[in-house]
C-alpha cells in the first residue's frame, strides 16, 4: 500500500507539473505512434514472433 501511494502522489505531481508547465517535457511524446490500431487484422493475421 505504502508503494502504490507513493506512486499515486508521483503521478499527480507530474500531472500539476505538466498543467502548469507544459514546456517542461520537451521530449515527451505528443501524439501515439499508431493512431487507430486494427484489431481485426490483429485477430485474423497475428504476428507470433518475439523479437529482441
Amino acid at each position: 500500500k505504502e508503494t502504490l501511494d507513493m506512486f499515486i502522489e508521483s503521478m499527480k505531481s507530474i500531472a500539476k507539473k505538466g498543467h502548469e508547465d507544459p514546456d517542461s517535457f520537451p521530449d515527451a511524446p505528443r501524439l501515439p505512434k499508431v493512431s487507430r490500431p486494427d484489431e481485426a487484422r490483429a485477430a485474423r493475421q497475428p504476428i507470433l514472433r518475439w523479437k529482441k
